[in-house]
């Protein structure tokens, strides 16, 4: 019952074999129900022969009897052990579905779906074997053995195998939850970045603009005939070049920028968020446009 959730029938081999390589506890259980049947059996036969000590004790008291009297003592003990037989027929059978109903509600307790192989209920050989089994068993084993009985399972402790794959999967819960929050803590600290290098960009854009009106607002005085600015020609044209210089680090800080805004933007788009996000902009977008479409075909 441990080993899967369905039981297919197992190959016939010996059943001494099988019944030595149960638990003892089961195997215990097994020489218990073959004590139970040997008992029932046994109280069947003392029926029937009391059924023919009735006949004999009420019946027989004549020294000779007609044909017709012994046709109808014999239909009459007929009838009398066919009854028995019958009623014990029907105990029997009941006892071993009730058996069966135990065995699956217990299997059902931790969602098993066992299978019965009824074909070989009649397998002559094996009942052989069965019958072996009990003779073996009740030859050598002492008189007034006690039975320990099953622990109730909703008091017994989880099988071995279910509580390892409890274990295990419990631990692969952890496992994930850790997963998913650090993918959660690496994407806000993606976005923080992505912010602090956007308002490093604007800065740097702004103040670009800045020196770029600077430059502009100083051309149209350096290109007047000021008698003084043409004596510091020398030094506006070394300013000029200082400016240039600073337009292209500008250019080229900004560029750098821009590369790395689209790198953490890459980063960021490819965690779960970003994707379940995406989405659902999509999903909105498609909404959109097909209410756009339905106005316009309303109007």
């Amino acid at each position: 019952f441990r080993d899967g959730s369905a039981l297919t029938p197992q190959p016939r081999n010996n059943i001494m074999a099988d019944a030595g390589a149960l638990e003892p506890q089961h195997h215990d259980h097994m020489v218990a129900f073959l004590r139970l049947m040997r008992f029932k059996r046994h109280q069947h036969l003392q029926t029937i022969e009391a059924s023919f000590s009735d006949l004999r004790e009420s019946r027989l008291t004549e020294p000779t009897f007609t044909s017709d009297e012994v046709a109808d003592m014999l239909e009459g003990l007929s009838s009398v052990v066919k009854g028995d037989v019958e009623d014990e027929l029907i105990n029997a059978s009941h006892t071993n579905a009730l058996l069966l109903r135990q065995i699956f509600t217990q299997a059902e307790k931790w969602h098993l779906k066992l299978q019965i192989d009824t074909a070989s209920l009649e397998d002559r050989r094996l009942l052989d074997e069965i019958a072996q089994f009990e003779r073996d068993q009740f030859s050598m084993a002492p008189t007034g053995s006690k039975i320990k009985k099953l622990d109730p399972l909703d008091a017994a402790a989880s099988p071995a195998r279910m509580q390892a794959e409890i274990e295990r999967l419990t631990g692969l819960n952890k496992t994930l939850g850790e997963q998913q929050a650090e993918a959660d803590s690496k994407a806000a600290a993606a976005a923080k970045e992505i912010a602090a290098l956007k308002t490093q960009l604007a800065e740097a854009q702004t103040a670009a603009q800045d020196v770029v009106a600077a430059a502009a607002d100083a051309t149209p005085t350096l290109l007047k005939p000021d008698p003084p600015a043409l004596q510091a020609a020398a030094d506006t044209g070394s300013c000029t070049a200082e400016l240039a210089e600073a337009k292209h680090e500008i250019l080229r800080l900004t560029s750098e920028l821009e590369t790395t805004q689209k790198e953490l933007e890459l980063k960021f788009s490819q965690t779960a968020q970003f994707g379940n996000m995406r989405k659902m902009i999509e999903s909105k977008n498609e909404q959109i446009k097909e209410l756009r479409l339905q106005l316009k075909g309303a109007s």
